[in-house]
């Protein structure tokens, strides 16, 4: 008979854990819970943290500027929360982390015979997006993840936020356009010029969008390649998704890669 491929799982924090610890055994027993997913409390080895874009410090809000998405009009992406970044130790992962808490959580999942997987950051928080191109970003998340994959006993990683931007929020959509980004999308075959042009005609003319004519389009029930046809969308703001898709499709094969040849 074939593994089943699904599994029953919860996310769980560590205080429900620490203060409710039967409450997994119920939850195995009465409904089949195979898994927890924990975010991960530890704290990084010296090793790690000496990759971090932040040097050993808080960074400036200026030194944020250079690490974040850049709107193709050049605004940072998003300095509403630089404060919340401000507490990370590097790119989205916290820095006030208790191993030996967090080690005693695994053992106590492990022993009740459940899978344990962690999660941490990646580039997104809600608003604010660390740039996916800049190598020093790729590399401290690479570490990071290395070690979680190899020092804690863990089942697997749920490398949750490796997005932009939710989409609710219309600046991310287009961002980033940075130099860093810029040589990403020629790596990738795109050309980053071109895109963001198309992007500033798409923007103008939404901008000009009669209510009328958009109205017109929902009513109709055209699909999606109708839409950019009657917006007047040009190549450019497809290759923009496409190449974002594939920018971050890129960066995570290499997780991927580096995790599963470490982990096995």
């Amino acid at each position: 008979m074939a593994e089943q491929s699904w599994r029953t799982g919860i996310y769980l924090t560590a205080d429900v854990i620490q203060q409710h610890p039967n409450y997994v055994l119920q939850l195995r027993d009465e409904i089949g819970l195979d898994t927890v997913v924990i975010p991960f409390t530890g704290e990084l080895p010296a090793d790690v943290l000496s990759l971090s874009p932040y040097c050993g410090r808080t960074p400036t809000d200026a030194e944020l500027d250079q690490l974040v998405s850049r709107h193709f009009d050049g605004r940072p992406i998003d300095p509403r929360e630089y404060e919340q970044a401000k507490r990370f130790c590097g790119p989205a992962v916290n820095a006030d982390g208790d191993d030996a808490a967090f080690r005693a959580i695994v053992k106590q999942l492990k022993e009740a015979g459940l899978k344990v997987w962690t999660y941490g950051g990646a580039y997104t928080i809600r608003r604010l997006t660390f740039c996916p191109s800049q190598q020093g970003t790729q590399d401290w998340f690479e570490a990071v993840y290395t070690h979680w994959a190899t020092q804690y006993g863990l089942d697997a990683l749920d490398i949750t936020h490796t997005r932009y931007s939710m989409g609710s929020f219309p600046l991310g959509l287009f961002g980033c356009t940075c130099a860093c980004c810029a040589a990403a999308a020629t790596d990738l075959g795109y050309d980053m010029a071109k895109m963001v042009a198309d992007l500033q005609s798409a923007r103008q003319g939404l901008g000009e969008l009669d209510g009328a004519r958009l109205g017109d389009v929902a009513r109709l029930g055209f699909g999606f390649f109708d839409v950019v046809q009657a917006l007047g969308l040009k190549s450019g703001v497809l290759d923009w998704v496409r190449f974002r898709t594939d920018l971050i499709a890129r960066n995570l094969s290499r997780f991927r890669s580096i995790v599963h040849e470490v982990a096995t």
